[in-house]
């Protein structure tokens, strides 16, 4: 089986029992897209053909349930003219994709290749009254009814999908196909609403329901990634392609200035959600996949966003050592592996600055004080100058600027968890609207757990222990250069060369270099240093993260936002891809 984005960066597919869950939550949280009445019934939804099925929070924020409409004119009347009350509410809404089960009107035949299904059940009542005493006077007169008389159509429709807007920003919309109303006479009359119809699905239904799928899946991976459609070809020959019970896009994903990375994220563990199983077997809701390629544009802008400055020193005896440094991570590799885990290899440890500061505690001794001119009654009547030498403890201080002689590397083995955060500070009993308008909403995180970070020594420059014994020579010929001529040859001959007394004194084997980057990365632990932060990067990055109920971008963003609950997320690392899957709530 090929990999699902064999021919793109992200592939999306949503089955269509998901759909039928977010037309649900459609229906619910906006029960004005699909009940319209004048404004008689708007101010007594109750005089609709049938019940409106609210959520709660729609009520309790007091927004519409009924878009309001101009009432029906009584034809022929002069105005002010006479007029009537009518409702029209979808009391049935379903979707079926190809291959398709939905039993369709013979007039539309099967369902064809790359289509799906509506079937929509409108529920109509105009308010007919048997009394006509009401003389219309100044305004036009709405004839009072206490009730509306129904009926009911099936409305049976076939669509097509394409991708529609500028490059970037494209949504999802769907093409009307074919449409029929059942059992409605006489021929004509069929003829002409169906016509009438077709043209408010058109123009006014279907161009709300758009789905802004790029915008979407930006949200949930980072706008750095610019998002456009896969173009079909051969190896693509439908893009969206309707198959399989399930609706599928696939998108050409390239990261722009400073790669991806999604969620940053403060520190850590502590941060972390919990792991919340799935409850139902069967198909996902929704399967989205990320190529490797993509991945690795998300990874960069985690890598790029990587910077440690430390500094820290400690004394060793007979030597201190210590340093300050910055350092970033720069190229490198990232596979996806069958092993169900990512690996990251050979990333640069650029050191943009590395100061080390060697301090010696060479061995004390003297020099001068011998008898110039005896005293033959025994004695000295004249002394040379007595120098006592590297009494002070560290008695020479080296600095050395490393930045450029040290090159390290980085590798580490990850894997993707999924985590739900409750955030700690939202109110017990908060609802999820309340909660994101106050910025308290739950979160799904993919999170990255290092399960393994190494880092090598990769190379010292050949010029490392040349700096280090010319910095030991200068820094005793400078401590030497307040004494008199004499008394600098005689320390200098007791003393020998400064680079052997510093290998003596501090136990070097013959490559000075490796000494000092023996020390410094072991015995100093600049590498744990190292490790530890990029561990700790990666552990409070947040490659996706996006808020639950999931917000679906509107514009402009109404008084009450449109969530759907996220029942599940699951991810799974393969052989090239990473792939997520996702439950949508009831």
């Amino acid at each position: 089986m090929s990999p699902l984005t064999a021919h793109c960066g992200i592939y999306v597919a949503v089955n269509e029992a998901g759909v039928r869950r977010v037309l649900r939550h459609v229906t619910r949280q906006r029960p004005s897209l699909i009940a319209y009445g004048t404004a008689g019934i708007v101010a007594n939804p109750s005089r609709l053909c049938g019940p409106l099925d609210p959520a709660p929070i729609v009520l309790q924020r007091g927004r519409p349930l009924v878009t309001v409409m101009d009432p029906l004119p009584v034809l022929g009347t002069s105005a002010p003219a006479y007029q009537v009350d009518y409702g029209v509410q979808v009391s049935a809404l379903e979707v079926d994709f190809a291959p398709g089960q939905m039993a369709l009107p013979a007039e539309l035949g099967s369902l064809g290749e790359q289509q799906l299904a509506l079937h929509v059940g409108l529920t109509a009542g105009v308010g007919c009254p048997s009394d006509l005493t009401s003389r219309p006077g100044e305004d036009p007169v709405i004839l009072p009814v206490d009730h509306l008389t129904c009926f009911a159509l099936d409305l049976y429709a076939v669509v097509g999908m394409t991708f529609v807007g500028a490059p970037g920003p494209q949504h999802l919309h769907a093409l009307l196909g074919g449409l029929e109303i059942v059992d409605l006479g006489p021929a004509g009359m069929e003829e002409l609403v169906e016509c009438y119809l077709g043209l408010v699905v058109r123009l006014a239904v279907l161009p709300r329901l758009e789905a802004p799928v790029i915008e979407i899946v930006q949200s949930v991976l980072g706008a750095t990634i610019q998002l456009d459609p896969t173009p079909t070809g051969p190896d693509v020959p439908h893009n969206p392609a309707v198959e399989a019970d399930q609706l599928a896009v696939m998108l050409e994903a390239t990261a722009t200035t400073g790669g991806g990375g999604g969620g940053g994220g403060g520190g850590a563990t502590a941060d972390r959600g919990d792991v919340r199983p799935r409850v139902r077997n069967g198909a996902f809701d929704l399967t989205a996949a990320v190529s490797e390629r993509t991945f690795r544009d998300l990874f960069a802008g985690i890598r790029d966003g990587f910077r440690l400055a430390r500094s820290d020193s400690r004394d060793f005896g007979t030597f201190t050592l210590g340093y300050d440094l910055a350092l970033h991570l720069a190229r490198g590799s990232v596979d996806l592996e069958a092993d169900g885990a990512v690996h990251v290899r050979e990333l640069d440890v650029v050191f943009d600055h590395l100061g080390v500061s060697l301090g010696i505690d060479l061995p004390s001794f003297c020099v001068g004080g011998f008898c110039l001119i005896p005293n033959p009654f025994g004695g000295c009547i004249l002394r040379a100058p007595r120098f006592c030498l590297f009494e002070d403890d560290p008695d020479i201080v080296i600095p050395l600027d490393l930045g450029g002689l040290i090159t390290s590397e980085l590798s580490a083995v990850l894997a993707l968890l999924v985590r739900y955060r409750v955030d700690p500070t939202r109110p017990a009993g908060m609802n999820d609207w309340d909660a994101h308008d106050a910025g308290l909403a739950n979160h799904w995180q993919v999170l990255l757990d290092p399960t393994r970070v190494d880092i090598d020594l990769f190379d010292i420059a050949d010029t490392l222990g040349d700096l280090l014994e010319r910095a030991v020579d200068a820094a005793v010929d400078g401590m030497l250069g307040g004494l008199p001529g004499w008394a600098r040859d005689l320390a200098k001959a007791i003393l020998g060369s400064a680079i052997d007394v510093l290998r003596s004194v501090l136990d070097v084997g013959d490559d000075l270099s490796e000494w000092l980057a023996d020390r410094l990365g072991v015995g100093l632990g600049l590498f744990n240093v190292i490790t530890a932060a990029v561990a700790a990067h990666l552990t409070s990055r947040r490659p996706i993260e996006f808020e639950d109920p999931f917000p679906v971008p509107e514009n402009p963003l109404p008084p009450l936002p449109f969530l759907i609950p996220i029942e599940y997320l699951g991810v799974q690392v393969q052989d090239s891809e990473a792939i997520l899957t996702v439950d949508i709530g009831d």
